[in-house]
């Protein structure tokens, strides 16, 4: 088992932590994309299967249900993973020296 983070954050600037949101926003998209190539490909590959499970046809047990715990251990993973610890109050002096002017 993977030993907890420490609570101090790891991003000390505001400038780190303008580039830990960016690795964040850039994950994010990863996981979008691939989870939307998912969807696509169990929709399009399985769109004639005759398989059915309780009466629902085999695209929407695997597109829907398993896209959804697809998508939810991808949320896990960026939670876990990619997301940083930094405070969202910084000083203000601070936040400015990151701005060009």
């Amino acid at each position: 088992m993977r030993a907890q983070r420490d609570s101090k954050p790891r991003v000390r600037s505001y400038d780190e932590a303008l580039e830990a949101a960016g690795r964040e926003a850039k994950a994010t998209l990863i996981v979008a994309v691939a989870l939307m190539l998912f969807f696509g490909a169990a929709l399009w590959l399985l769109k004639d299967s005759a398989v059915l499970w309780l009466g629902i046809p085999l695209w929407f047990w695997v597109g829907i249900i398993g896209g959804f715990v697809l998508s939810s251990a991808a949320a896990w993973w960026i939670a876990a993973r990619v997301v940083e610890d930094y405070p969202l109050d910084w000083p203000e002096d601070e936040a400015e020296e990151g701005i060009p002017k």
